[in-house]
């Protein structure tokens, strides 16, 4: 008895596996938790109160959890959230700056972690999409 093409198709079919994480989804997904991790210090030890930004720490687990599990359009979400996540701190920018004495670790938080991680964390975004539709087979 011999086996078709079709029976041989099935037979050495595997499951799909996911993709592994590029470099850049890791980088992604550490920026991330960071920013959720520098949200978190920011509401809970520098404010003390509960305050709407607080919803940022969710959604930046939720998000890194999504680019974690290596969907393709993950990065290309998430870039986009963090693209509207920075546009508040923009204009507060001068505000943030002027902390640098009076209160140095809101200077800290805000101005050395949370800018950049939403700095890294787009470009990492938009660079990971690309490889990732690059590579696509």
């Amino acid at each position: 008895m011999s086996r078709t093409r079709t029976d041989a198709e099935t037979m050495d079919a595997r499951p799909r596996q996911r993709q592994p994480l590029t470099a850049l989804g890791k980088l992604m997904v550490v920026a991330l938790v960071g920013l959720a991790l520098s949200y978190l210090y920011l509401v809970v030890v520098l404010i003390g109160a509960f305050e709407p930004i607080a919803v940022t720490v969710p959604t930046a687990l939720l998000l890194a959890g999504i680019v974690a599990t290596g969907w393709r359009p993950a990065t290309a979400i998430a870039a986009i959230i963090c693209i509207l996540g920075i546009l508040p701190e923009l204009p507060m920018l001068p505000s943030h700056l002027g902390q640098f004495g009076s209160n140095m670790p809101a200077f800290v938080v805000n101005v050395l972690f949370i800018l950049p991680l939403f700095v890294v964390a787009i470009v990492a975004g938009i660079a990971a999409t690309v490889q990732n539709y690059r590579r696509a087979t």
